[in-house]
């Protein structure tokens, strides 16, 4: 059981550092087209070109307002939302998955006082 958990914790810092990654990421991105960054310029281009593929499915989601080459770039701040919602949502499942309890024992002890003044004491124990 306990191999499971240190398994299962193992897990969950690997999935939570992925999901950091790409929201830091996204958020680079965002700050970027806010402040209206060169996207000609390598780390632009490195930039949007990294987060690319996790905003396609986004574009066009929401408008994003321009104002002289300052872009509010709505959908990215939803991307973001969404992939911690599914990211939070894989952690759920695999907890759920992996943290099955396994059988467990009930042992019940009963102690006795037996006419001559001593004592006895019966453990039972149960499957459950």
């Amino acid at each position: 059981a306990a191999e499971n958990r240190l398994r299962l914790l193992q897990v969950n810092r690997i999935i939570w550092s992925v999901l950091g990654l790409i929201e830091i990421l996204l958020g680079f991105r965002f700050i970027l087209r806010l402040v209206g960054a060169n996207a000609d310029s390598g780390f632009g281009a490195f930039m949007y070109g990294i987060t690319g593929p996790f905003i396609a499915p986004f574009n066009g989601l929401l408008p994003a307002p321009e104002s002289a080459g300052m872009v509010l770039e709505a959908s990215t701040l939803v991307a973001m939302a969404v992939y911690a919602l599914i990211f939070w949502g894989i952690v759920y499942v695999i907890r759920i998955a992996m943290d099955h309890p396994s059988a467990r024992t009930l042992t019940r002890s009963t102690r006795e006082i037996t006419p001559g003044g001593g004592e006895r004491t019966t453990h039972t124990s149960s499957k459950g």
